[in-house]
């Protein structure tokens, strides 16, 4: 039951973006996901206690509560590029300043993966979507989206879930291996994610990532 109503939700949600127009998601303004006023009300991440991991929004303004849990929970995936928009300077600016982007090496973007379980359960991968529209919106740059290197090899509580920073390492231990492993030795990559708290998750990926020869991890996340 739980799997009908996951694969059949993304559909009934694409029938009503295609019959109704979208709405803001703070003020409800008809035509767009996140009107102006709205993102320009909504306060930045305070620091990460990863400081290898940056983050654009604060994950306590309600709107922002409220997109991400639309496009992970409710299947309206139309609203990834709201994410994705939210992320574009600031990982333009990163890469602008080391001058890859109009150079000839190609940077991997990578979104946290989900389960083989969890992603049969919901039917899409909320971050594969994000990192999806990121690369589109760099369309002239050599940004590159590897779906397939980065694997979640068991299930995992979800980290909300847990009491503690120490609860969250523990259940992310050997949760990731990679794979095709030659496409990422010497290479930068961009670890994406929708929303870090302790970091433990992304943590864990980059520590992979590097094992397996990747040059740098540089990682964000929508929201922290």
């Amino acid at each position: 039951m739980e799997l009908t109503k996951n694969v059949i939700r993304p559909i009934i949600n694409f029938i009503c973006e295609a019959l109704f127009p979208s709405q803001c998601t703070g003020c409800g303004k008809i035509g767009t996901f996140l009107c102006d006023t709205c993102r320009a009300s909504i306060p930045p991440a305070e620091p990460s206690a990863d400081k290898e991991v940056r983050a654009v929004w604060s994950y306590r303004h309600p709107t922002v509560h409220r997109i991400i849990w639309n496009l992970k929970y409710e299947g309206i995936r139309a609203v990834a590029p709201v994410c994705a928009e939210a992320l574009y300077d600031m990982i333009a600016e990163d890469i602008a300043e080391e001058s890859l982007v109009g150079s000839n090496e190609e940077m991997l973007v990578i979104p946290i993966p989900l389960s083989r379980a969890r992603l049969k359960t919901r039917g899409y991968n909320h971050t594969e979507d994000i990192a999806r529209a990121l690369v589109t919106s760099f369309s002239d740059s050599n940004l590159v989206l590897a779906t397939d290197i980065l694997i979640k090899t068991r299930d995992t509580k979800p980290q909300m879930s847990l009491a503690n920073k120490s609860e969250r390492l523990r259940n992310l231990i050997d949760a990731f291996t990679v794979s095709h492993s030659s496409r990422i030795i010497g290479r930068t990559v961009i670890l994406i994610d929708d929303v870090t708290t302790t970091g433990a998750t992304i943590a864990e990926a980059r520590k992979t990532l590097r094992a397996a020869g990747a040059r740098e991890v540089k990682a964000y996340a929508v929201a922290h």
